[in-house]
């Protein structure tokens, strides 16, 4: 196990923690937006001030990010064990048995998190998707890319037909999902945070865990990181001048590409067009495919574009992404809920814009200030830890 440790920082690539970073703003927009999807009430968000410049930069944040951010999010995850187990093997480190710890070690901290802090969590999604990923390390790249593009494709619009034709079962996840919001707005708003965690537990359950909508999310997780893990094997972000010169060059077609995309199903919505469910079920895969294009679109540009103190800033915070996501959550705890502030009935398109500025810029702050003393983020040593078995060293001096 002499082999067996955590990667040291100067052997890490820079570029991929930046696209990380901002990929983790995305992430926290989108979850600053989508609190208006499951909590708060159109007659809240209409009496705000800000409702007239909310009703049109909603659908563009929405355009430009929602499901975007994510969808880099889990390419990167995938890029990021492909290269452990790589490397883990090329040390003779007993690979398996570690990236399956490490993996169970995120998959309690993630029922943990969607149980207790945040209804939005993906890391249990994501440790469920990369326990399925293992089973895939042999497959040749071609089969990884087409397998890949499959599950990340089709896997919503799979779980969609599926509930189509269970007769009645829309209709009661339906109204699931509307008791579930109005209990949410009661509970949320208020200070008591073992009912908050009970009706967290009991949303969990009517709304997420027995609805297609689980399966079809890990499935569609499990899709993104095939091709997160091709990207590490063709070697596209290896080197930091081929990776620029690509990522030019494929800006040019992802970003207009991925803009088309995502702006079909707002369009066909805006238009009022009474859509069969067999385009519906269409969109759902364009959309998926906007989220991969126009994700990758991100990623392209800060590879090309970013200089000097922007890609610090954000590969620092890209270097500590579970500790920033897990902050983020707390925010929203003592900042949004009656813990605390209680400006959840604030958030709407131009409010989350702006504190997502301002935390995210926090955060930029202290990730910096703290690298500049320790070695990974509070959570990123836990978590090493656990999967290693013993505590790395933490303080710079120590190395």
């Amino acid at each position: 196990m002499t082999a067996a440790a955590p990667l040291p920082s100067g052997q890490r690539l820079i570029t991929v923690d930046a696209v990380r970073g901002l990929a983790l703003f995305g992430v926290l927009l989108v979850n600053l937006l989508w609190h208006a999807d499951i909590v708060i009430p159109g007659r809240v968000l209409a009496r705000l001030p800000t409702s007239e410049i909310d009703v049109w930069l909603d659908p563009v944040l929405r355009w430009l990010w929602e499901g975007k951010a994510q969808a880099l999010f889990s390419l990167l995850f995938g890029f990021g064990f492909a290269l452990m187990f790589a490397r883990l093997e090329a040390a003779g480190a007993p690979a398996g048995r570690i990236y399956l710890r490490r993996l169970l070690v995120l998959l309690a901290l993630g029922f943990a998190h969607l149980s207790f802090v945040w209804y939005g969590d993906i890391l249990h999604n994501y440790a469920l998707a990369g326990l399925a990923l293992i089973l895939f390390r042999r497959v040749p790249t071609p089969w990884l890319i087409g397998l890949g593009l499959v599950l990340a494709l089709f896997s919503a619009a799979a779980g969609d037909l599926w509930l189509a034709l269970q007769p009645g079962l829309e209709a009661r996840v339906d109204e699931a999902s509307r008791l579930g919001r109005a209990a949410r707005w009661a509970t949320w708003q208020g200070n008591d945070y073992g009912l908050y965690v009970a009706q967290m537990i009991q949303a969990n359950w009517r709304e997420y865990l027995t609805a297609p909508e689980f399966p079809a999310l890990t499935a569609t997780a499990l899709g993104r990181f095939l091709l997160g893990a091709a990207i590490f094997r063709l070697g596209w972000l290896s080197d930091p001048d081929r990776a620029r010169g690509l990522a030019r060059r494929a800006l040019a077609w992802l970003a207009p590409t991925g803009l088309v995309l995502a702006g079909l199903q707002p369009l066909v919505d805006a238009t009022g067009w009474a859509a069969g469910d067999g385009l519906l079920l269409a969109l759902g895969v364009v959309n998926h495919a906007a989220e991969l294009v126009l994700g990758l679109a991100w990623a392209a540009a800060v590879v090309w574009l970013a200089r000097g103190g922007v890609l610090q800033g954000l590969a620092a915070v890209g270097r500590m992404a579970l500790t920033n996501y897990l902050m983020q959550s707390l925010v929203f705890l003592f900042v949004l809920y009656g813990f605390g502030l209680n400006w959840l009935r604030y958030d709407g398109a131009t409010f989350a814009l702006a504190l997502a500025l301002v935390i995210f810029a926090a955060q930029v702050g202290f990730s910096r200030w703290w690298l500049a003393r320790f070695r990974f983020g509070p959570a990123e040593w836990v978590w090493r830890a656990l999967t290693y078995g013993r505590a790395p060293p933490m303080r710079l001096s120590c190395v």
